[in-house]
């Protein structure tokens, strides 16, 4: 009788031990390019066996490792019952994104960081690719770097916590070396809070609040400014300074909190959503993990047209832009950025910002490869008196077409031993092409297509000492 209830009471206890694994591999996420809104970041994807080295076996484990802590079942539900129930028995923040500070202030999480001195040299000479493509084109370019609350707050940092933040310090030294135009928002944000607070004190703890959004935009409308006086810095006055009470972290997260913040609310609207904006979120080409984008039409038809590359500190803060500008486009940086010149090809923009927050200045969210291996199309105005003679052929008959609502998309076969650069001249707009492999690709904005447009591609050789001129008609 004793040999049964032992036998019985082992086989309660493995049952559902057993019966909870196959739950959790029921609910496993096995889909690609998937991110978390807990953890704001992009989840590990499975670690390829294929070609595996014997030095690399660690990393692949733990890699393996990785994807299954990640994508298990209910990962979400288990985190935050694990960061509330710690916080509410023990007062103690266990959350993967934030990290408890003095006197109630909440940070992103306070982990170590490596300067990684490599990557910011990438980083730093993308920018000044990025700015020269701009100059060459006539079209007024800054790139914006804004600090963390780490860097703003130290001083609310935990007791016996001290974090030496000077990444975003040596990576301003970097594109100055350079000549690269830069705004570090750091130093005026931390003059600023001397008078105003400029980072809630727990909501949203990894970005800005709105009072530090329009101070540093302000700051950002000056030096936009200084290319064309028709911009001018936002007016307070134009605003309704509302308290807003929040009861979560963050509106995507469930975490508790309980604070009321200032927010600035348009006291007119003089600006909506571009109509074609669903329409360009289906059809552009963006970097597959960030996909963020806001477009936006003012009253001021004959204003200026703004493209920017933006971080998550932008998110709902085109509300200081958009009004300066006939048109604004935001687009998430990140893996978007390296590709430019299709957007500026799409948009046509009059000025170009590239924005980043200092703790996204890693190949986490601008993979470095990307940027090392970029190479910018020199204006065709400098090659356009080489003389013109037939050095390649086109297969013509392989052109694949993508025509959308917005956008149509081109790949055409070409001979790419044969060919430096393509440029594509439609509507007297000059077009960057993208050669990739033995392809062709070029998008085309419906806006610069009429039922007389014809498009002309312009190829340049090998040896950048002829052109050679092909019409399609689209």
């Amino acid at each position: 009788m004793v040999f049964h209830m032992k036998k019985y009471l082992s086989w309660l206890s493995i049952v559902p031990f057993f019966a909870i694994i196959l739950l959790l591999a029921a609910f496993f996420n096995f889909k690609s390019n998937q991110a978390s809104t807990i953890d704001n970041r992009k989840l590990t994807e499975l670690p390829q066996l294929k070609g595996l080295k014997a030095e690399k076996v660690n990393t692949f484990t733990d890699s393996v490792t990785a994807y299954i802590s990640d994508r298990i079942g209910f990962r979400n539900d288990m985190i935050h019952a694990y960061t509330v129930g710690n916080d509410k028995l023990f007062g103690i923040m266990t959350h993967p994104n934030y990290s408890y500070g003095r006197n109630g202030y909440v940070y992103p999480s306070i982990k170590p960081k490596s300067l990684d001195d490599d990557f910011l040299d990438a980083f730093a000479v993308f920018i000044k690719k990025a700015q020269d493509y701009c100059d060459e084109r006539d079209i007024p370019f800054v790139f914006e770097l804004d600090p963390s609350k780490l860097t703003v707050y130290p001083e609310h940092l935990p007791a016996g916590v001290e974090i030496k933040n000077d990444r975003g310090e040596l990576l301003i030294k970097k594109l100055d070396a350079l000549g690269a135009r830069s705004f570090d928002a750091a130093p005026l944000l931390k003059e600023a809070k001397k008078e105003t607070p400029v980072f809630s004190v727990k909501y949203d703890s990894v970005h800005w609040n709105d009072t530090g959004a329009f101070i540093t935009i302000s700051k950002l409308m000056e030096e936009l400014g200084k290319y064309d006086g028709r911009i001018q810095p936002p007016d307070v006055n134009d605003y309704s300074l509302i308290p807003e009470r929040h009861k979560q972290i963050v509106e995507e997260s469930d975490f508790p909190i309980d604070e009321t913040v200032i927010m600035y609310v348009p006291k007119e609207e003089t600006v909506a959503d571009l109509p074609e904006k669903m329409d360009y979120a289906e059809e552009l080409g963006r970097y597959t993990s960030h996909t963020y984008l806001d477009f936006s039409v003012s009253n001021k038809e004959d204003a200026p047209v703004i493209l920017c590359f933006t971080g998550s500190y932008f998110n709902r803060k085109a509300k200081f832009i958009a009004p300066q500008f006939a048109r604004t486009y935001f687009i998430r940086a990140y893996g978007n950025v390296v590709n430019m010149e299709y957007y500026i090809n799409l948009f046509h923009p009059d000025m170009v910002v590239i924005e980043t927050a200092e703790h996204a200045t890693t190949t986490d969210y601008y993979p470095q490869a990307l940027l090392l291996s970029k190479k910018f199309n020199p204006n065709y105005k400098s090659l356009a008196a080489l003389p013109k003679e037939e050095f390649t052929s086109l297969d013509l008959s392989g052109i694949k077409t993508e025509k959308g609502k917005a956008v149509t998309r081109l790949e055409i076969p070409i001979k790419a031993e044969d060919i430096s650069y393509v440029y594509g001249l439609i509507n007297g707009y000059y077009l960057d092409a993208n050669i990739n492999g033995e392809v062709l690709e070029l998008t085309i904005d419906h806006s610069d297509v009429n039922a007389d447009s014809s498009l002309e591609l312009i190829l340049i050789s090998k040896q950048e000492d002829k052109q050679q001129s092909i019409i399609l008609n689209i």
